[in-house]
């Protein structure tokens, strides 16, 4: 899954460079105030970035909620030799629900330690819109961790900004920051960072 996964970003990110290079200014500008997109994420104490794993998602997620559809965005992504943590943002796919404003509460945000396509143990894993989170695999033992119960868990978005607009989709800018903590074994794993991402609703 993961190297399905990977293959996936390479090739869509190969796809926005071409598309990049043969854009016009007006393009161009909504790029550049795009700024640049991050996950810092700290875990157990070391400190570790992406900037290149948020090119792809999946549209026509679960919602808990039943209330409009929800694209499940990737924030990023960071391996090593030991571990394998990803970073999700799940959000209304239309304009209709996105701008509905008794619906899409900035501050009604969640945290999960999985999703849709990382559904861990279970079989039937729906969300929530402001959903975040968090994909952590112990390649060690090959398996997927679990947030350690009763403990804090959040996820707050800072700032949302539209960076650009045409006749079929507005591009946003969604900031934020989260905390929570993973257990392996009888060992606690502290997680917090923040994340600049980029999220398409169509109108």
């Amino acid at each position: 899954m993961k190297k399905n996964l990977f293959i996936a970003s390479v090739f869509l990110f190969t796809i926005s460079l071409f598309i990049g290079c043969s854009s016009n200014d007006s393009d161009n500008n909504d790029i550049a105030n795009s700024g640049n997109l991050f996950l810092k994420i700290n875990i157990s104490g070391t400190e570790y970035n992406d900037t290149e794993g948020g090119f792809y998602g999946f549209s026509d997620r679960a919602n808990c909620n039943n209330n409009g559809d929800l694209f499940l965005q990737s924030v990023g992504q960071i391996e090593t030799s030991k571990i394998f943590v990803q970073c999700f943002f799940l959000h209304f796919e239309n304009n209709i629900d996105f701008s509905d404003k008794t619906k899409n509460i900035a501050t009604n945000s969640g945290i999960t330690d999985k999703n849709e396509v990382y559904p861990g143990n279970d079989v039937d894993v729906c969300g929530l819109n402001n959903d975040f989170s968090i994909i952590f695999e112990d390649k060690v033992s090959n398996k997927y961790l679990s947030f350690k119960p009763n403990t804090t868990k959040k996820h707050t978005i800072t700032k949302v900004t539209q960076v650009s607009e045409d006749t079929t989709s507005r591009d946003l800018i969604v900031e934020g920051n989260f905390e929570a903590v993973f257990l392996n074994g009888n060992t606690e794993i502290p997680v917090k960072g923040s994340y600049r991402t980029e999220i398409e609703v169509l109108k």
